[in-house]
């Protein structure tokens, strides 16, 4: 994992040096999915990448490029709050719906887990 990170970071230097790498790095990076990379963060002193990711974004329009100087609550998700009252009901048991679920299965599968799992 360290190998690889050191190799990534020497990697795009490289890349960055030379802008004709950097239009290739995008692009390989637009084609590894139909639809591009949904966002990007920049953590840097400027948002240089930022701006040279622009050409994604406008080829999706649901992508996002973010700067961590400037959009730290964003990327951290503290810029927004959950309403308890919004919250969508997944579906799921209730936890009593779920205790007397947990018991049909117990008399159903004939006594408890670990004596299901021994039985042959």
């Amino acid at each position: 994992r360290a190998m690889t990170k050191k190799l990534l970071i020497c990697l795009l230097s490289w890349q960055f040096a030379s802008p004709v790498q950097w239009i290739k790095t995008m692009s390989g990076v637009g084609e590894h999915s139909p639809s591009g990379p949904l966002q990007i963060i920049e953590i840097g002193p400027a948002p240089v990448l930022v701006r040279l990711a622009r050409p994604l974004q406008q080829a999706n329009p649901l992508a996002t490029t973010l700067w961590i100087t400037k959009d730290r609550d964003t990327i951290y998700c503290h810029d927004t709050s959950i309403d308890e009252d919004e919250i969508i009901d997944d579906g799921g048991p209730s936890p009593s719906e779920a205790a007397q679920l947990s018991a049909i299965d117990t008399t159903v599968g004939g006594g408890s887990e670990s004596e299901r799992m021994e039985s042959p």
